[in-house]
């Protein structure tokens, strides 16, 4: 037992979850190990999707990791339409006002990007 490794922390998957876990212990001193069974964090990903900040948060994920608007989201996202299509009719509702209820910013993000950047290898 000698040569084994010891951690105080495991984190299981290097996603948004796993990688803020593994920051905010890090962060605290705790030594953590994080197992991620892709080559790399993000390589199975091939989804995508919104990054939201609510007002009323008492974090972000751009407070856990500062740079990330920047450097791991696509764009920001203004405006929100809903299209109902049928046949060869489109019907587009504007629900812009509620997705920014309580909202400060949102982002489009790629999962492979986003989760490669998380890492630490990525920052």
């Amino acid at each position: 037992m000698a040569d084994a490794e010891h951690y105080e922390a495991v984190v299981v998957g290097a996603g948004p979850g796993g990688a803020a876990a593994a920051a905010t212990l890090a962060r605290n001193g705790v030594e953590t190990l994080v197992l991620e069974r892709g080559v790399d964090a993000g390589s199975k990903n091939v989804s995508g999707g919104l990054i939201y900040a609510e007002e009323s948060a008492p974090y972000t994920i751009d407070t856990l990791f500062p740079g990330f608007r920047g450097a791991a989201s696509e764009r920001p996202v203004t405006k929100y339409y809903l299209h109902n299509v049928a046949g060869d009719r489109v019907k587009t509702f504007d629900i812009t006002d509620l997705h920014e209820h309580d909202t400060e910013w949102s982002d489009a993000v790629l999962r492979r990007r986003m989760d490669s950047w998380l890492s630490p290898a990525g920052r």
